[in-house]
């Protein structure tokens, strides 16, 4: 305190000797205890003047405890240093009220801010002697603060009042009016500041005013909060009003006024009315429709029941407790375990379970529960639902379950193609396995799709007749249609349909039967029988004709006989003779299409008749067209006429040169094949048993199929004028039929044609061949079928099982290559069918090679050894005839595995 005490004023230097020293010291000390003990903040500046002499900074002297607890700084942080460097944060105006302190040597009281420190203060200043400056501190921070958040929330607050759309309002003791907010003023169409000051009794009609003063004395009188809610007549429309009125009390806890918060209800009170209305109407609905109703604290587990959910179940109303427990002791064990899995955290539920009835039946319930109440960590505490008897349901509901399995269960194993579509897209929604083998897709290309996506319809308008006829009549019975295949083949159908239920949807039920083969059928007897006609008015007429022809030929010979050689009528009488004979030529292709040509019966071996016709062939038939013949057997024995079965031969033989201008391969064969009844079925009147089978086949154009149906008819010919009579294949026929035999023909426009003839072998050739031609030759070994037809898939695995391997049979050729890809180590033998849309047998095997170059295979075709099946012998494949027997496919595959498929030799 040097620096405060050497400025002390110079009246203690008259006090003599040690009293005046005393009287310092005192008073130092009594300066010191308050410096130090003070609660302000004291600083005790020297003022730095500048050239002018005004005050420039102000630089500390002396800082008091008060300081350092205010401040954090003690005196030797700031000591020497100036105000700015200590305090550089704080506002202008301390500098401003410094400088009138020391301008006008006069105190100044006023706060300030240190944004440093974060701390109001309040602030004296004063000049306790000439060229110092004293500042006195009062920290008011907490004050400031206090005042802020005052400000802030009497503005919150007044903002709210003002935005509110409720009416506020304060009335005084004096029943005046102190306060209004805008919404109230704009009731009451004026602005607040001409409300306040007013009675309140003057802004309300005298009824409504009374009833406020009423509970506005209660407020005073009790210090409580009263509410209340009236239907008012306010200004020029009725409204319903909630009036909260608080007590506003001074410090003493008087209640000095009230504050009046009014809202309009009445939207509210006609929502209250709705709801009311609207329960009302749930009671009477719930009553008609005879449901229970009940409510679940899921906490205590206490329960509401209606009556209705008692008297459902045979008990009177509130004859048990109801609860969750007496609930769960009414239902079955078996489903009491259903509100296990409830998810709570959805809002609504519905669940089935059966509940014991009075009597011990049990009654199928169906509750439906809604979520009500949640707590404040969103668990559900409160549901609410109803219960609903639908035992009668349960039981229609278990019946048309039986009868849909009984439907199901006949439409899965119906031999008939069966199908389920909707209405009116035609969209299927089950299928059987006959429609799948019916149209060779499996169920996943179907289910979800139509007749038209799948392109099934052959003919578009067939469609459009089926609907319309089911539209007409509901229903359709053996409708013949013709449906397209995946693979692009047609098969025949007898269509019928009819509307069917299925669980409450309507649809169609649509059931075909496959006709295709009995078509063919059909179409073969018709064809034998127009066949047989003809050939009866055939014979009829060469009967008559050779009559004629006996008179013309008689009368001629006795013309030539009584005239002179080289005499007019001796030349006619011998033309005419000429064309006697000729006729009678033609009188015996008819006869021998009527199958009364016959006179010769004697065993005939058909290798040597091939052999007979191809050697005279062979001097008059074209270098360009190679013939070959193939016999499996040394003898082929038959019984007939030699002469008319050469005819056949023949016939057939000139037929395949002529239909290879540009030459070919002309192939005639025999075998033995043994004819079952199911490949008879194919054929018209011929038996069960061993045939020989006689080929001819050529590389030809191939014949047209609209041409194929009239091929045997007489006098029927594609040949030009004067190249042929159209009596040749029709003369074969007969010869064929007359024998007791039958004739097929297969053709393809562009391949060629082959005629298979069978003639049923003789007592002969059976005795004398029967040993070796029924003896099959067995194996072992894995052999892949690839065929396009069905029924050879299904013959040849037949047979290839009873020789003792093991099959695997496909359907074309790109799928062959997708097996033979992942299994080709397995596979010992591959037969091919050299025939198949899509791929061809010769690009399958030259694929299936590329996989396994040493592969083994055996080409099959009804076609026989040709230019094409040629290709396959040089690339190394084997070959085998269709039809084939078990004998003929046995020694097929053991030479086939015996091959050198490098060399395409046999080992």
């Amino acid at each position: 305190m040097k620096n405060i005490s050497s400025k002390e004023p110079d009246i203690i230097e008259y006090i003599p000797g040690k009293y005046a020293e005393e009287k310092l010291w005192q008073k130092e000390s009594l300066y010191r205890s308050l410096f130090n003990e003070m609660l302000s903040a004291f600083i005790l500046f020297e003022i730095i003047y500048d050239n002018e002499g005004k005050p420039r900074d102000y630089r500390f002297l002396d800082v008091n405890p008060a300081f350092e607890k205010m401040t954090g700084l003690c005196i030797s942080q700031v000591q020497e240093k100036n105000f700015i460097e200590v305090f550089s944060d704080v506002d202008p105006s301390w500098y401003e009220n410094f400088y009138r302190v020391v301008s006008t040597e006069k105190p100044v009281h006023f706060e300030g801010y240190s944004h440093k420190l974060k701390k109001y203060a309040d602030v004296i200043a004063y000049m306790p002697q000439k060229g110092q400056l004293a500042i006195m501190l009062t920290d008011i921070t907490e004050r400031k603060t206090m005042e802020v958040a005052l400000r802030q929330s009497e503005e919150k607050y007044r903002i709210l009042s003002e935005a509110s759309q409720d009416i506020i309002y304060v009335i005084n003791k004096d029943d005046y009016v102190e306060y209004v907010n805008s919404f109230a003023a704009k009731q009451f169409k004026c602005s607040p500041e001409e409300l306040i000051g007013k009675p309140r009794s003057s802004l309300f009609p005298p009824e409504l005013a009374s009833q406020q003063k009423y509970f506005l004395e209660k407020v005073f009188k009790t210090g409580q909060v009263v509410q209340s809610e009236s239907k008012q007549q306010f200004l020029e429309h009725v409204c319903w009003q909630n009036t909260r009125l608080v007590p506003l009390k001074d410090e003493t806890g008087e209640v000095r006024a009230v504050m009046g918060v009014s809202r309009d209800i009445t939207e509210t009170k006609r929502v209250d009315e709705a709801l009311r209305v609207s329960e009302e109407r749930l009671k009477f609905a719930l009553e008609g429709t005879n449901d229970g109703v009940w409510d679940w604290n899921i906490l205590t587990g206490e329960a509401y029941f209606s009556p209705r959910y008692y008297t459902m179940l045979g008990y009177e109303p509130y004859e048990f407790q109801p609860s969750y427990e007496s609930w769960k002791s009414l239902v079955h064990p078996d489903d009491i375990e259903i509100m296990e899995h409830v998810d709570f955290k959805k809002d609504n539920y519905t669940l089935e379970f059966r509940m014991r009835e009075k009597t011990g039946e049990w009654y199928w319930i169906k509750s439906r529960g809604k979520v009500v109440e949640w707590d404040e960590y969103g668990k559900p505490i409160r549901m609410v639902g109803t219960h609903t008897d639908i035992t009668d349901q349960k039981e229609a509901e278990n019946k048309l379950r039986l009868s849909e399995e009984k439907f199901f269960k006949a439409f899965s194993i119906s031999p008939d193609a069966m199908a389920i579509s909707s209405i009116p897209d035609g969209t299927y929604l089950e299928v059987n396995e006959v429609f799948l083998n019916l149209l060779g897709y499996t169920a996943e290309e179907v289910i979800g799709k139509t007749s038209k996506t799948l392109n099934i319809w052959v003919n578009s308008e067939d469609e459009g007749k089926l609907f319309s006829m089911i539209q007409k009549s509901g229903k359709v019975t053996d409708l013949e249609l013709s449906f397209r295949r995946k693979d692009s083949k047609e098969v025949i159908v007898l269509m019928s349909a009819s509307y069917l239920d299925v669980r409450g949807e309507r649809c169609l039920l649509g059931i075909a039967k496959d006709i295709t083969e009995r078509k063919k059928l059909e179409e073969q007897l018709f064809q034998s029988q127009k066949m047989e006609a003809i050939g009866q008015l055939a014979g009829g007429i060469a009967h008559d004709f050779n009559n004629l022809l006996t008179g013309i030929l008689g009368y001629s010979t006795i013309l030539t006989m009584e005239s002179e050689e080289g005499s007019i009528i001796y030349d006619a009488a011998t033309t005419i003779e000429k064309a006697a004979l000729r006729a009678t030529e033609l009188t015996k292709q008819l006869l021998g299409f009527s199958r009364r040509g016959k006179f010769i019966i004697k065993t005939v071996n058909l290798n040597d008749v091939v052999s007979e016709v191809v050697s005279l062939l062979s001097r008059t038939i074209h270098k360009n067209i190679n013939i070959i013949e193939r016999f499996t057997v040394e003898k082929s024995l038959i019984t007939g006429d030699p002469g008319q079965i050469q005819q056949v031969v023949l016939n057939l033989a000139v037929n395949a040169r002529d239909s290879m201008p540009e030459g070919g391969v002309l192939t005639i064969e025999t075998r033995e094949v043994y004819l079952d009844q199911e490949y008879i079925r194919f054929l018209v009147d011929i038996k069960p048993g061993y045939y020989i089978m006689l080929s001819v086949i050529d590389t030809g154009c191939g014949i047209p199929k609209e041409t194929l149906e009239h091929i045997f008819e007489p006098f029927f010919t594609t040949k030009e004028k004067d190249k042929g009579t159209g009596m040749g294949l029709a003369m074969v026929y007969g010869i064929v039929k007359n024998h007791g035999g039958a004739i097929h023909v297969y053709s393809e426009v562009g391949y060629g044609t082959v005629f298979h003839v069978y003639f049923p072998v003789s007592e002969e050739h059976i005795l004398k061949d029967s040993a070796d031609t029924r003896k099959p030759l067995s194996g072992t070994g894995r052999i892949l079928v690839v065929d396009d037809e069905e029924v050879v898939l299904d013959i040849s695995s037949r047979l290839l099982t009873q020789l003792g391997y093991e099959v695997i049979t496909v359907k074309g050729g790109k799928h062959a290559l997708e097996y033979y890809q992942n299994y080709w180590q397995e596979i010992d033998l591959v037969i091919i069918d050299m025939i198949m849309p899509e791929m061809s047998g010769h690009d399958c095997f030259k694929a299936l090679k590329r996989i396994n170059p040493e592969i083994n295979a055996l080409m099959s075709t009804g076609y026989g050894v040709n230019g094409k099946s040629l290709e396959f012998l040089e690339e190394g494949c084997s070959f085998i005839q269709k039809p084939y027997n078990i004998n003929d496919l046995s020694a097929s595959i053991i030479n086939a595995l015996k091959r050198d498929y490098k060399s395409g030799k046999e080992i």
